[in-house]
Protein backbone atom coordinates (compact mmCIF):
# COMPACT_ATOMS: atom_id res chain seq x y z
CA UNK A 1 0.00 0.00 0.00
CA UNK A 2 1.53 3.30 -1.13
CA UNK A 3 -0.08 5.31 1.65
CA UNK A 4 1.40 3.06 4.34
CA UNK A 5 4.81 3.23 2.67
CA UNK A 6 4.76 7.02 2.48
CA UNK A 7 3.64 7.28 6.08
CA UNK A 8 6.40 4.88 7.10
CA UNK A 9 9.00 6.82 5.08
CA UNK A 10 7.96 10.11 6.66
CA UNK A 11 8.13 8.53 10.10
CA UNK A 12 11.63 7.23 9.43
CA UNK A 13 12.70 10.75 8.40
CA UNK A 14 11.41 11.98 11.74
CA UNK A 15 13.29 9.23 13.58
CA UNK A 16 16.53 10.32 11.93
CA UNK A 17 15.87 13.97 12.76
CA UNK A 18 15.06 13.16 16.40
CA UNK A 19 18.06 10.87 16.74
CA UNK A 20 20.33 13.57 15.39
CA UNK A 21 18.87 16.13 17.82
CA UNK A 22 19.17 13.71 20.77
CA UNK A 23 15.45 13.27 21.44
CA UNK A 24 15.45 9.68 22.67
CA UNK A 25 11.95 9.96 24.16
CA UNK A 26 10.57 10.85 20.73
CA UNK A 27 12.39 7.86 19.22
CA UNK A 28 10.61 5.57 21.69
CA UNK A 29 7.27 7.11 20.69
CA UNK A 30 8.06 6.60 17.01
CA UNK A 31 9.13 3.03 17.71
CA UNK A 32 5.80 2.29 19.40
CA UNK A 33 4.00 3.92 16.46
CA UNK A 34 5.90 1.76 13.97
CA UNK A 35 5.13 -1.38 15.96
CA UNK A 36 1.45 -0.41 15.84
CA UNK A 37 1.60 0.00 12.04
CA UNK A 38 3.36 -3.34 11.63
CA UNK A 39 0.68 -5.07 13.68
CA UNK A 40 -2.02 -3.54 11.48
CA UNK A 41 -0.37 -4.73 8.28
CA UNK A 42 -1.48 -8.16 7.22
CA UNK A 43 1.61 -9.39 5.46
CA UNK A 44 1.70 -12.87 4.06
CA UNK A 45 4.79 -14.87 4.85
CA UNK A 46 6.77 -15.56 1.69
CA UNK A 47 6.30 -19.05 0.39
CA UNK A 48 9.45 -21.04 -0.37
CA UNK A 49 10.27 -21.14 -4.04
CA UNK A 50 11.90 -24.17 -5.61
CA UNK A 51 14.42 -23.70 -8.37
CA UNK A 52 14.16 -27.35 -9.32
CA UNK A 53 13.74 -27.81 -13.05
CA UNK A 54 14.46 -24.23 -14.13
CA UNK A 55 17.15 -25.41 -16.55
CA UNK A 56 15.04 -28.22 -17.99
CA UNK A 57 14.82 -28.23 -21.81
CA UNK A 58 17.41 -25.45 -22.07
CA UNK A 59 20.05 -27.64 -23.69
CA UNK A 60 22.05 -28.48 -20.59
CA UNK A 61 20.49 -31.93 -20.45
CA UNK A 62 22.23 -32.72 -23.78
CA UNK A 63 25.70 -32.11 -22.31
CA UNK A 64 27.17 -35.44 -21.31
CA UNK A 65 30.04 -34.15 -19.15
CA UNK A 66 29.11 -30.71 -17.83
CA UNK A 67 32.36 -30.20 -15.87
CA UNK A 68 34.50 -30.97 -18.94
CA UNK A 69 32.38 -28.62 -21.07
CA UNK A 70 32.78 -25.80 -18.55
CA UNK A 71 36.54 -26.37 -18.41
CA UNK A 72 36.75 -26.36 -22.22
CA UNK A 73 34.81 -23.10 -22.45
CA UNK A 74 36.96 -21.46 -19.77
CA UNK A 75 40.12 -22.49 -21.62
CA UNK A 76 38.76 -21.09 -24.89
CA UNK A 77 37.89 -17.79 -23.21
CA UNK A 78 41.29 -17.67 -21.50
CA UNK A 79 43.10 -18.33 -24.80
CA UNK A 80 41.02 -15.66 -26.51
CA UNK A 81 41.89 -13.09 -23.84
CA UNK A 82 45.57 -13.98 -23.96
CA UNK A 83 45.57 -13.78 -27.75
CA UNK A 84 44.03 -10.32 -27.64
CA UNK A 85 46.68 -9.26 -25.13
CA UNK A 86 49.47 -10.54 -27.40
CA UNK A 87 47.96 -8.86 -30.45
CA UNK A 88 47.61 -5.60 -28.53
CA UNK A 89 51.26 -5.76 -27.43
CA UNK A 90 52.37 -6.62 -30.96
CA UNK A 91 50.75 -3.48 -32.33
CA UNK A 92 52.74 -1.25 -29.99
CA UNK A 93 56.10 -2.97 -30.70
Amino acid sequence: NLFVFLKFFNTMRQVCAYAYAGHTQKIDEVDKYLQKILLQLKLEKPKPVSLKGIWKNKGFDKIVDLEAEIKKNRNEINDSILKKGIEKDAIYV
